[in-house]
């Protein structure tokens, strides 16, 4: 009798100890994380803005760091493509919408804090700026917001991007008239407006002008100034524990934030080669 009460409690503190592991390795692999559809992280995706975030499987930046998130906490991830950026920020939020997350170069101004929204931490920072023929740079036709002065030289822009908000901020500090300024659908419509002449500039971050400048020698970015701007993932408002883990985790995958777009734009891999590094290290 004695054995077997010894033999029981033997048992009982191995069973005590298998739970605590267990336990460690469901908090270590994040499955604690509580999303709509349980098991799945569903992301709305812009499907317009490369190279951040475009195309209808989260391609870019933006996709490829929520990726390695995913794989980081053992979780399936899927996007759903959003052709329209106005609200973006709002969509996780709502009760009809399955989604956890919105992606989309999404700037966490204060202006949509207070409509609600709940953003991550910022992954990477930016400049606003204007992209411009190189021939009217050159010439000295388009050099600055002061060259819009007198003139019928049109910024084009899409509603509900900083990039459209600062746009009229600086059009109103330089004494621009208001309609110096046309708004079109989506980011895919802007160059092809600016290449065919219907607008002369496009407003938004410099990371968007930048790269459609590297794609093209007759552009050239310029008037670049900073707000304090950084990308950031929209989320659920009603998840906060969402948002901790997703704010540890990009600490993580970033190394506190050394790893930011320019080292993603050089190798888009060393976000999954991060988290490699992560499970290995245990």
């Amino acid at each position: 009798m004695l054995k077997r009460k010894r033999s029981f409690k033997i048992i009982m503190a191995l069973l005590v100890i298998q739970a605590l592991f267990l336990s460690a390795v469901t908090y270590a692999n994040n499955i604690d994380i509580t999303t709509k559809v349980p098991g799945v992280l569903n992301i709305i995706s812009y499907s317009k803005f490369t190279p951040v975030s475009y195309g209808v499987n989260g391609e870019g930046y933006e996709g490829d760091l929520l990726r390695a998130i995913a794989k980081l906490w053992n979780i399936k991830i899927k996007f759903h493509p959003e052709p329209v950026y106005e609200g973006l920020w709002l969509l996780p939020s709502k009760s009809y919408s399955i989604a956890d997350i919105s992606m989309g170069g999404i700037t966490p101004s204060s202006y949509r804090i207070k409509q609600g929204s709940l953003f991550s931490i910022g992954t990477t920072s930016f400049d606003q700026s204007l992209l411009v023929r190189k021939k009217d740079y050159k010439s000295g036709r388009l050099v600055s917001y002061q060259s819009f002065k007198k003139s019928n030289l049109k910024i084009g822009v899409v509603p509900g991007t900083t990039g459209a908000l600062y746009a009229r901020l600086r059009a109103k500090e330089n004494n621009l008239s208001s309609d110096v300024i046309v708004e079109y659908a989506s980011e895919s419509e802007l160059l092809p407006a600016l290449m065919n002449g219907k607008i002369d500039a496009i407003a938004r971050g410099e990371i968007g002008n930048k790269y459609q400048e590297s794609k093209n020698r007759k552009l050239i970015t310029i008037a670049k100034k900073s707000f304090g701007e950084n990308f950031a993932f929209a989320i659920d408002n009603s998840n906060k524990l969402l948002a901790s883990h997703l704010n540890k985790a990009i600490r993580q995958i970033t190394n506190n934030g050394k790893i930011t777009y320019l080292q993603w734009d050089k190798k888009h891999t060393i976000f999954l080669e991060r988290v490699n590094q992560l499970k290995q290290a245990g």
